[in-house]
C-alpha cells in the first residue's frame, strides 16, 4: 500500500513537470510580438554580375588613359632609364592574344604583285629553275645581263625571325637595289634632312598601291619612314608597314618594307602571317604593373641597342647613358614561344626619344612587357638581311 502511493506521487510530479514545460510563459510571448514588430520586410539584394574579359580589360585600360609616369631608374652601371612619359591608349579597341600562323605567298598573290608593279610587262618575265627547283622569278630590262627584276622567296641570313622558320618573299629591280645602302651609318636622324626629291606622300601612296597586291590577309598602315643618304649615297626612304588588330599595330620580327628613291621602288619584301585563334583566358597587367617590372628589370635593358657601329667600326650610342621614355603604349608584338611556334600577345611598349624625330628614328627598336606573363620584350625588329 505505501508503495503504491509512492508511485501516485512520483506520477503527479512528473505530469506537473512537464505541463509547465510545455506552456508558454507571458515573458516569451512578449519578446515574440516584440520581434515581429521590429522585423524588417525582405527584399531581393541585386548581386553584381561578374566583369567579362572584354570588360576587365576595359576597366584597365580607361584606368590607363592619361596617367603620366616621372621618375628615373638608376642603374648601377652609372646608366639611366627616365619615365617622362604619358600613356596612349585611346585608339585601342580591345584587348587578346592571338595564335601567329606562318604564312607562304601564294601564286595569285605573287602574279598581283608583278603585275601591279610592272604592269602588262610582267607577263615577259620567266621563272628560273634549276635541277628542277624554282629559284626565282626573272625580267630582262635591257641586253645588260646585270639590269633586271627579281622576284624570290627566302630566309633572312642574319637577325631575329618567327621560329621555326620565317618566309620572306622579295621583289627587286636589281640594279638599283644594289646601290641603295641600308646600314645604320648611312641612316639620317631626321626625313626632314634626306635628299629625296619625291614628296613623302606620294612615296606612301606608291606604296599603299602595290601593298594591295599582298595585303588580302589583313589590314597594314604605315608605322614609321626611315631615311638613308649619307654623304655622297643615294638617298632613299625605308617605309615600314605594320597589320593592324583590334586598333593596335602588330610589331613582328619583320615587316612588310619597302625601298624607294627617287626612280620609284626597288625594293619591296617581307613575311605574309596570319592572325589565329584568340589565346587570352585572364586579364592583362595594368600600366602599373608593367611599369613596376620595368624598374625592377631594369639592368637587363640593353643600351647596346641604341646605337650602331659606324664605317669605321667604332660604336656610336644614339642616346648616351640615358634612355628617356616619352610615351608608354599598348601594342601587339610577336614573340617566340618555347615549342617552336609564335604568339601575337599585347605589351606595354616603352617609346624612347624626346621627340617626334627621335622617337621615328628608334621605333625598330623594343622595349616592352609582355602583358600577359609580365616578361620583358628587347631587340631591335626589321633589321633583318
Amino acid at each position: 500500500m505505501k508503495k503504491s502511493s509512492l508511485y501516485t506521487v512520483v506520477y503527479l510530479i512528473l505530469m506537473s513537470t512537464m505541463l509547465l514545460a510545455c506552456a508558454k510563459t507571458p515573458t516569451a510571448a512578449s519578446d515574440e510580438a516584440s520581434i515581429a514588430e521590429n522585423a524588417v520586410p525582405h527584399e531581393n539584394v541585386n548581386i553584381p554580375e561578374a566583369l567579362s574579359l572584354d570588360e576587365e580589360n576595359a576597366e584597365i585600360l580607361s584606368n590607363a588613359s592619361g596617367l603620366d609616369f616621372h621618375e628615373t631608374v638608376q642603374r648601377t652601371d652609372g646608366k639611366r632609364i627616365r619615365l617622362d612619359a604619358q600613356v596612349e591608349v585611346e585608339a585601342v579597341e580591345r584587348v587578346d592574344c592571338y595564335q601567329y600562323e606562318n604564312m607562304t605567298i601564294t601564286d595569285q598573290q605573287k602574279s598581283d604583285l608583278l603585275y601591279a608593279y610592272l604592269n602588262n610587262r610582267a607577263s615577259e618575265g620567266e621563272d628560273i629553275y634549276f635541277n628542277g627547283i624554282f629559284q626565282h622569278w626573272q625580267l630582262s630590262n635591257s641586253s645588260d645581263p646585270d639590269d633586271y627584276y627579281k622576284y624570290s622567296t627566302t630566309q633572312f641570313l642574319a637577325g631575329e625571325h618567327v621560329l621555326p622558320r620565317e618566309d620572306i618573299f622579295m621583289l627587286e629591280y636589281v640594279p638599283r637595289n644594289l646601290a641603295l645602302d641600308p646600314f645604320d651609318y648611312n641612316l639620317l636622324t631626321s626625313i626632314s634632312e634626306s635628299g629625296m626629291t619625291t614628296p613623302i606622300k606620294n612615296v606612301l601612296e606608291n606604296c599603299e598601291a602595290l601593298l594591295t597586291a599582298v595585303s588580302r590577309q589583313g589590314q597594314y598602315v604605315v608605322d614609321y619612314v626611315h631615311a638613308y643618304g649619307q654623304d655622297e649615297c643615294v638617298p632613299f626612304y625605308k617605309v615600314v608597314f605594320k597589320q593592324i588588330k583590334d586598333g593596335m599595330t602588330i610589331t613582328s620580327y619583320n615587316d612588310l618594307i619597302f625601298r624607294v628613291d627617287d626612280d620609284g621602288i626597288e625594293n619591296f619584301y617581307g613575311p605574309v602571317y596570319g592572325i589565329g585563334r584568340s589565346l587570352l583566358n585572364s586579364p592583362i597587367l595594368s600600366v602599373e604593373q608593367a611599369v613596376d617590372v620595368l624598374k625592377e628589370n631594369a639592368m637587363q635593358i640593353s643600351f647596346d641597342e641604341f646605337g650602331y657601329f659606324g664605317s669605321d667600326g667604332a660604336f656610336i650610342s644614339l642616346v648616351g647613358d640615358e634612355l628617356t621614355v616619352s610615351s608608354i603604349t599598348l601594342e601587339y608584338i610577336v614573340v617566340n614561344q618555347a615549342d617552336w611556334t609564335a604568339q601575337i600577345v599585347p605589351a606595354w611598349r616603352f617609346n624612347v626619344g624626346q621627340t617626334d624625330d627621335e622617337r621615328n628614328l628608334l621605333r625598330d627598336r623594343v622595349i616592352a612587357v609582355n602583358a600577359v606573363t609580365g616578361e620583358i620584350i628587347q631587340g631591335r625588329r626589321s633589321y633583318n638581311f
